[in-house]
């Protein structure tokens, strides 16, 4: 029993860290991780501890941690705050955020498509 025990807590930790990969929280090779084979391998973590949890904290939302994004601005509050647009947020002083976005600039044809309705 104590044995399905221990699988059971592996199996759910071995989950969580391939979800925080996928979100690009942390790094570490091969596809998943195997007790006994995978014991000395290196988990990198991406972003502060800090980031991720006054992140959090303030908007009780994961931090947005994707590559993608053109357009950058710094705001300098306190505060953070969530939007569904934002790519990316780091901090670059205790009270000042830089969030990442993507903007898409519609090409010519689309703007005329839009004009003629």
């Amino acid at each position: 029993e104590l044995f399905k025990v221990n699988e059971k807590i592996s199996n759910k930790c071995v989950g969580i860290l391939q979800r925080a990969r996928k979100h690009r929280l942390l790094h570490f090779s091969g596809e998943t991780l195997w007790q006994g084979k995978d014991d000395n391998v290196v988990i990198t973590l991406l972003r502060r501890n800090r980031d991720i949890q006054v992140y959090f904290t303030h908007t009780k939302q994961l931090l947005p941690n994707e590559e993608n994004g053109n357009m950058c601005f710094d705001i300098k509050s306190p505060r953070r705050a969530h939007f569904n647009w934002v790519t990316n947020v780091e901090e670059v002083e205790e009270d000042t955020l830089i969030y990442h976005a993507q903007l898409n600039i519609p090409e010519i044809e689309e703007l005329c498509e839009v004009y003629e309705d």
